[in-house]
Order: structure tokens, then C-alpha cells, then sequence
């Protein structure tokens, strides 16, 4: 009686972990259909790999759920192509879901609040260097870049920060600033992937964008 009982828990575990092992190879076949797609500049394929309803918190505080066409609704492939760089670095969880949470992608956000008029944007850490443009007081979007280094001019005192700020015209433009003149507030945002189990197999059921957080999760892939 033991060793049929036995007999049983094994195969019903040696069944779950084939059902876990092929589902796994359904995730690597919707993400690479997912990236081929994208790459293909195919954004009707690509918007079939997500779920019917899809979960977000890009419209909200909170997480909601919309329609797969709402979600993408006014989303250019610009922004597809943004999501396929998170798409990877799946976590099976413990609710038979997977999540992105060992990708290394995230994006920097912010904002720059400009303290005086006329305040030189520069090409590079310098007095003499060629100037981009001149920024009124006010608020831009934008934040400290991480591909450059704070500068002090002791010559001239000033401290030269790397900023990569939106203008009126002239879209995303990277320089230099002098930091004494602004109040910089910098954020890394991650985008959250969930890919869930629907009725039309493994699909991208939630999408959210959330602060960019170290985690160590048990199993990759």
C-alpha cells in the first residue's frame, strides 16, 4: 500500500514538473515570437502576444484592467520596442505566473526645476564649451544622466552636472549644467512584466511601472 501510495506522489509530481517544464517552453516561444515581431516592425502580431484584458498602473496610481486595445491604444512601436528590451529575465512565481524580475533594463525619469533665466546648457563640463541652449526658470522633464560624471570648475566654481533634458523643439537633448542653479529629481523606473496562463495559452496579462528594485528570486529564466 505504501509503495502505491508512493508511486502515486511521484507521478503526480514528475506530471507537474512536465507541465511546468513544457509551459516554460511556451514562455520562451511567446517571447521570441513577441521580440521577432517588434523586430519586424509587425505591431498587429506583436499585440496578439498580449492577453485580452491586461493590467496596468501607466493610467493611474493604481493597477487597473483594460482591454488589450485600450492598452495599447496610441502606443506607437516606439514604446513596443521599449517593452521588448524588459522582456526577458522571467521569474516563475508561486501562482504559476511569470515576472520579468531579473532583468537588468530600467529607465531613467524625472525632473529638472531651472532656478534662473538664461541658465547654459553645454555640451561638455566647460565655460568654453559649445552651448546647446538657454533654460528660463521653470520645470523640464529630465534628470542627472548616469553615463556622465559631476565636474568642479575650481577656476571658475562651478560645479557642472549631467542632465539629459526635454525641450520645446529640440526633443531629448544631453549636457551640462551648473548644478548650483537647479534641483534635479531623478528616478529609475522598471517596467514590471507579468506573462499569464489565458485561454489562448501564455499571453502578457500586466504591464506596470514601478520604481527599479534589486530582488532575488528563486528561479530565472
Amino acid at each position: 500500500m505504501k509503495k502505491m501510495i508512493t508511486a502515486a506522489i511521484l507521478l503526480c509530481f514528475g506530471t507537474i514538473a512536465i507541465a511546468q517544464k513544457n509551459q516554460h517552453k511556451d514562455l520562451d516561444k511567446l517571447i521570441e515570437h513577441f521580440q521577432q515581431s517588434i523586430k519586424n516592425d509587425d505591431q498587429y502580431t506583436a499585440a496578439s502576444c498580449f492577453a485580452p484584458t491586461v493590467k496596468t498602473n501607466m493610467y493611474s496610481d493604481s493597477s487597473e484592467t483594460c482591454t488589450r486595445s485600450e492598452f495599447l491604444e496610441n502606443k506607437d512601436l516606439e514604446f513596443l520596442k521599449q517593452l521588448k528590451a524588459y522582456a526577458k529575465g522571467f521569474v516563475y512565481q508561486s501562482d504559476g505566473t511569470y515576472v520579468n524580475l531579473q532583468n537588468i533594463q530600467y529607465q531613467n525619469t524625472g525632473e529638472i526645476s531651472v532656478k534662473v533665466n538664461g541658465l547654459a546648457l553645454r555640451r561638455a563640463p566647460d565655460i568654453s564649451s559649445a552651448l546647446i541652449a538657454r533654460l528660463d526658470q521653470g520645470i523640464y522633464s529630465g534628470y542627472e544622466r548616469d553615463d556622465g560624471l559631476i565636474t568642479t570648475d575650481q577656476e571658475n566654481g562651478i560645479t557642472w552636472v549631467p542632465v539629459k533634458v526635454h525641450l520645446d523643439g529640440m526633443g531629448w537633448v544631453k549636457g551640462y549644467v551648473a548644478q548650483q542653479y537647479v534641483d534635479i529629481e531623478s528616478n529609475q523606473l522598471f517596467y514590471e512584466v507579468t506573462v499569464s496562463e489565458t485561454n489562448q495559452g501564455l499571453r502578457i496579462s500586466q504591464v506596470n511601472l514601478v520604481p527599479r528594485l534589486s530582488s532575488s528570486p528563486l528561479t530565472s529564466l
